[in-house]
Order: C-alpha cells, then structure tokens, then sequence
C-alpha cells in the first residue's frame, strides 16, 4: 500500500540547464505530478542562504524595508545572503547583519 508520502511525490524525470553564474543556477525540470500530467517546471538552485533572526531585549525583531526592483515593491525583510565558500553559515548571518544594517 501506498504511503501519503508516496501518493503526493513528484517525480523528476530530468532536467537541463537554463542559465548559471556565481550566485544563481536556473533550470528546467522534467517533472510528473501524482495524477500522471507530466511537464517542464521552472526550477531555481541558489547556493547555500543564511538568514539573520536579531531580537532585542524588548522582543522586537531587527526587518529591514527594501525596494525589490523586479516587483517593482517595497517590504520587510530579514537580513541574510549566501553563504561563501568555505563560511560557516553562523558567521555569514553575522556579517550580512553587519553589511545590511549599517549603524543598528
């Protein structure tokens, strides 16, 4: 008998290559879906993320508001970046807090 887990997986049949730089490989996936439909997904692969969770002693968590220029939007965010070969994620989280924050 199938498990939930079994029953709702997608499977991957293949995938190729869109675009890849330093920070973003993009990709398109040959994929099917529990019902048989079968398609090519978009599918972005970064490198490893670290995300900075900075709380005060009043409980207020340290956001940032950014202007995203793709959307065209501005909102809250936390501080973070990819983590570098080699870093410990620890210590990127730190310095993306550092670099993003100025004077906080």
């Amino acid at each position: 008998m199938a498990t939930n887990d079994e029953q709702t997986r997608w499977i991957v049949h293949g995938e190729r290559l869109i675009y890849d730089n330093r920070w973003i490989r993009l990709g398109m996936v040959d994929v099917e879906i529990p019902d048989g439909e079968r398609f090519e997904h978009h599918a972005v692969h970064l490198d490893r993320a670290a995300i900075a969770v900075v709380v005060d002693e009043q409980d207020r968590v340290l956001l940032m508001w950014r202007h995203r220029f793709l959307f065209d939007r501005w909102g809250w965010e936390l501080p973070g970046g990819l983590v570098e070969a080699g870093e410990d994620p620890m210590l990127t989280a730190a310095r993306e807090v550092e670099e993003e924050t100025p004077g906080n």
